[in-house]
């Protein structure tokens, strides 16, 4: 048997790269064990979060399309957002329904007034015709027996006059 001297270097050689091996080991399973959490985060964080601004762009851009709703996919933070911007795009979207339908009817309201009023104004032109006709009747005066008289008023007069005292009294002679 032989018996020789070995240095602690040689004897904790094996030691030593057993330790290097473990740490590269160790490094690389933290490497994969990070880009995997790194992974998982993108899948469960970044793409409902990128999904949900996707969506919110979208109903920006699209002229304000208040029909758009948010597909809800989880049941987490994000899913919840995502329900309660629906419920924020409807309650919208129900106070643009009751602005428009206060809109019609104030529209229906100005053409039931303009329909009024051009009634209102035809009677007013017809009452201005009848006071032209009054007033031109009035300018227009007669003397008589020393008083200025309407000549309507004569003629009315006159009639009565005819009527009474020159028609009547033949229709109350007996026939001979």
């Amino acid at each position: 048997m032989i018996i020789g001297v070995l240095s602690e270097r040689e004897l904790n050689a094996p030691a030593v790269s057993l330790a290097y091996e473990l740490i590269i080991c160790t490094l690389i399973f933290l490497v994969i064990s990070v880009l995997f959490i790194a992974l998982i985060a993108r899948r469960l964080i970044v793409a409902p979060l990128r999904s949900l601004i996707n969506s919110v762009e979208d109903l920006v851009s699209g002229n304000g399309d208040l029909t758009h709703v948010i597909e809800i996919k989880s049941h987490d933070e994000l899913g919840e957002l995502a329900g309660k911007f629906n419920t924020f795009i409807g309650y919208i979207r129900d106070v643009i329904i009751q602005v428009t339908d206060s809109a019609d009817s104030v529209v229906s309201g100005n053409t039931q007034l303009a329909a009024a009023m051009e009634e209102i104004s035809s009677i007013f032109a017809m009452q201005a015709q009848k006071i032209s006709v009054i007033s031109e009747q009035m300018q227009f005066r007669v003397k008589f027996n020393g008083y200025f008289c309407n000549p309507l008023i004569i003629s009315n007069v006159f009639g009565l006059i005819i009527s009474k005292f020159i028609i009547f009294p033949f229709y109350l002679q007996a026939p001979s």
